[in-house]
This record gives structure tokens, C-alpha cells and sequence, in this order.
């Protein structure tokens, strides 16, 4: 019996305007500031002490500003928001809980960020950051790698608990000016060819009809 794999699809979406004023100083981010991003349950399984922790790498390598912006809730909140405070990057790394804004959020971001552990099929989150243009820095875990890799070229897959290699994944997007314009071309372009809603209809439909 052959086996079909049909991929999930994203619609694009017009992006929602960063100008918002209100957002800018609600969440204390400059226009200079450098902005990574990822919407997660804040729950074991998604790496965020990884996360966390490759932020503070990354401020030993980088004078220039950055935010982590982490919106999401869960059983962790209260254990995150200390480990932010022990790790010393109270400035850098934001805890948003629940948010209704996400479009927008992703829209005033540089980079979507994927720190998973473990039970990571394959990431609509991901999907959705790409569909916004922005580059994906990833685990190398589960289906990621069916969205992160070189033929998409939208991104960087790192090792799970790796900080240093994420925190160079961090500093080559924010520094690599040429690279991160091929990544967020790349990721505007996958999410339209190969996980656009029309391509996966059609693929769904021919397996259905060759049934």
C-alpha cells in the first residue's frame, strides 16, 4: 500500500502595519531593536529555558538591541518569568501570555523562532511566522525540518539545547544582511508554493480521485 503524505497549508494574509504606536511602547521595543518572536504553549515541550537561555548567549556576542518576544500561556508562566530573571535578561526576553494580536505581533517581528523539544509534528506556528516574511530559526526535531531546510531556504534548523548554536543562528539573521533578505524572500515563497492552500487542495483532490 503506498503511503501519501499531504502537507498542511497556510493562506496568506495581507501583513498587519507595525505602526502601531500603542504596541511599540506597550511591549517597550525601539525601531532599532531587533525583534524575534514565537507563539507557544508555555509548557515543557517547547523548549523555552532553551530559549531563555540562548538569549542570554546571544547578549554576550551582540551590543546591538534585541527583543524575545514569548506570546503564549500555560503551566510555566510563573516558572519562565523567574528563569528570565536568573538568566539577567529581564530587558530582552518578554513574557506576552495570551494574546488575540498575534498577526500583528508577527508583523512588528524579524525573526519566528521554534524552540521545541520534542512533539513537534509539523509547526503551523512556523507556517504562520513564514507567511509574514520572516525568517525561521528552528530545532532540528519532528517535521521542522520539512519547512526549515535548504530547498525552502526561509531559515536556520539548530540542535535542541545548543545554545551557542542558537545564539549564532540569533546573531547571523540579525548581522547577515544578504542572508536574511534570501531567508524572508524564501519564506513568503514556500508559504505560496508549497504550503499554499490552493497546492494542498489539489494535491488532497488527486489522491481522493485516484482512490
Amino acid at each position: 500500500m503506498a503511503v501519501v503524505i499531504i502537507l498542511p497549508s497556510i493562506q496568506t494574509s495581507p501583513p498587519v502595519s507595525r505602526a502601531d504606536e500603542e504596541l511599540a511602547v506597550e511591549l517597550g521595543i525601539s525601531d532599532d531593536t531587533f525583534v524575534f518572536i514565537t507563539l507557544s504553549r508555555l509548557s515543557p515541550e517547547k523548549g523555552l529555558h532553551f530559549l531563555i537561555r540562548s538569549a542570554r548567549k546571544l547578549k554576550k556576542l551582540t551590543d546591538k538591541p534585541f527583543a524575545v518576544l514569548i506570546a503564549g500561556d500555560g503551566e510555566q508562566k510563573e516558572e519562565l518569568s523567574e528563569f528570565i530573571k536568573m538568566q539577567k535578561v529581564e530587558n530582552e526576553v518578554k513574557l506576552l501570555g495570551y494574546r488575540t494580536d498575534g498577526a500583528a505581533l508577527l508583523s512588528g517581528s524579524d525573526v519566528f523562532v521554534n524552540s521545541a523539544s520534542a512533539n513537534e509534528a509539523l509547526s503551523f506556528a512556523i507556517l504562520e511566522g513564514l507567511s509574514h516574511s520572516l525568517p525561521a530559526i528552528a530545532t532540528a526535531i519532528g517535521g521542522n525540518g520539512d519547512i526549515v531546510n535548504p530547498e525552502n531556504g526561509c531559515g536556520i534548523l539548530v540542535p535542541y539545547n545548543d545554545d551557542e548554536k542558537m545564539a549564532q543562528a540569533f546573531l547571523k539573521l540579525m548581522e547577515d544582511k544578504e542572508f536574511y533578505k534570501k531567508c524572508s524572500e524564501g519564506a513568503l515563497s514556500c508559504t505560496q508554493t508549497t504550503f499554499s492552500l490552493d497546492k494542498v487542495l489539489g494535491d488532497t483532490y488527486k489522491v481522493y480521485k485516484n482512490v
